[in-house]
């Protein structure tokens, strides 16, 4: 067992590998540096509806997750900036927010995803340009991204995981030419690049940039690509795909989300276009701003699954013309997207939201830290 010093702390490591000259890819920190509290859920005294400060001030946080069954256990992954030399970074909280500890950092590239297995809440998986892979609550990481083609200009942007069976793992990769979608059916000891043709396989060669599979039938995946921006959807786990009656939008496909009442509903946010939705798995779309103002820019979007509210981040033009990113939310019964916002905080293009599984808390991840509101 050797020591060696990462960030400005001594930690121990059982193996290190060198790759482009980053130092560290599998961790073994020692048993210090996480010190996971006792099960709880965090904020059953808050007040609902009313924000909550939960640090990381100087930090854009671009990836969220929560420990489903230790909510006082929490990930945010920030991104890089390059013009202030600030890299991306992945901290945890055992705490609930009070405090965090960095546990990861990348010089070159933002943070993008933090996922729990849905199944085995100490299998994480994180995305800071490779795939990171945790099996023992975040303690050691590994990168299985071997077998995935990555380069300078091609990252890993996206994953999502069979909830029926979590060793099933689809990865979109994408980039300035492009990407693909892998597939791994053993937790990510190997991949195998979904892409075939055309005819086949039509748009993956754009960079898939985000995914979605049916809780009701994991046949059925959606994956939205870069460029000429089309969500395409596959019957038969990923072997065949086809074009969705969305056609060519040359946006971004930032993300897709199924509606947990009704899995032919489907939500989608688009860069330039704000958000759509289908009734009908797919096969039409139609524009759902109302509420948003002209010229929505969407980010992303998400459902409580308790009460199948939605949330949305999106940016649209205020009186003066100028775009102001925001928190949305559109309940049920309202036809109508309603800002919730923070005052005076700014959102980034790749923010994030999150919602627990128990639909209580959603978190926000700004240009300047992270928050937190009680839901109900």
């Amino acid at each position: 067992m050797k020591t060696y010093f990462l960030f400005n702390k001594i930690v121990h490591y059982s193996k290190v590998f060198l790759i482009w000259g980053a130092l560290i890819i599998l961790i073994s920190c020692n048993n210090n540096s996480i010190n996971p509290l006792p099960d709880k859920s965090c904020g059953d005294t808050d007040s609902v509806g009313v924000w909550k400060f939960l640090g990381l001030a100087d930090e854009t946080i671009t990836a969220i997750a929560v420990n489903p069954q230790k909510q006082n256990i929490i990930y945010a992954g920030t991104s890089k900036d390059f013009s202030a030399g600030i890299p991306g970074r992945l901290y945890r909280s055992t705490d609930c927010g009070k405090t965090w500890t960095k546990i990861m950092e990348r010089n070159d590239y933002s943070f993008t995803q933090v996922l729990y297995d849905p199944n085995n809440s100490n299998i994480i998986y994180a995305i800071p340009y490779m795939l990171m892979k945790s099996t023992n609550g975040g303690i050691t990481w590994e990168d299985i991204s071997n077998g995935i083609r990555l380069d300078t200009d091609t990252r890993v942007q996206k994953i999502v995981i069979d909830p029926e069976n979590s060793n099933i793992i689809y990865a979109g990769t994408g980039g300035f030419f492009g990407g693909s979608l892998y597939k791994s059916t053993n937790g990510g000891q190997s991949w195998t690049n979904l892409y075939r043709n055309e005819d086949e396989t039509p748009g993956l060669r754009n960079g898939v940039i985000s995914l979605a599979i049916d809780p009701n039938n994991t046949n059925i995946i959606y994956a939205g690509t870069a460029f000429i921006g089309v969500i395409i959807k596959s019957i038969d786990s990923g072997h065949t795909w086809s074009m969705t009656g969305l056609g060519e939008t040359d946006q971004l496909i930032k993300s897709i989300t199924i509606d947990k009442n009704f899995t032919q509903t489907i939500y989608t946010a688009i860069s330039h276009s704000g958000f759509f939705i289908s009734f009908d798995g797919g096969n039409s779309w139609q524009s759902f701003n109302e509420g948003l103002g002209d010229s929505a820019h969407a980010i992303k979007i998400i459902q409580n699954k308790m009460n199948f509210d939605l949330f949305g981040l999106a940016s649209s033009k205020d009186t003066t013309g100028t775009y102001i990113a925001g928190l949305y939310i559109k309940k049920m019964s309202n036809p109508v997207w309603n800002k919730i916002s923070i005052e005076n905080t700014i959102t980034d293009t790749d923010s994030d939201i999150f919602i627990t599984d128990d639909g209580n808390n959603l978190y926000f991840g700004t240009y300047r830290g992270l928050y937190k509101i009680k839901l109900q």
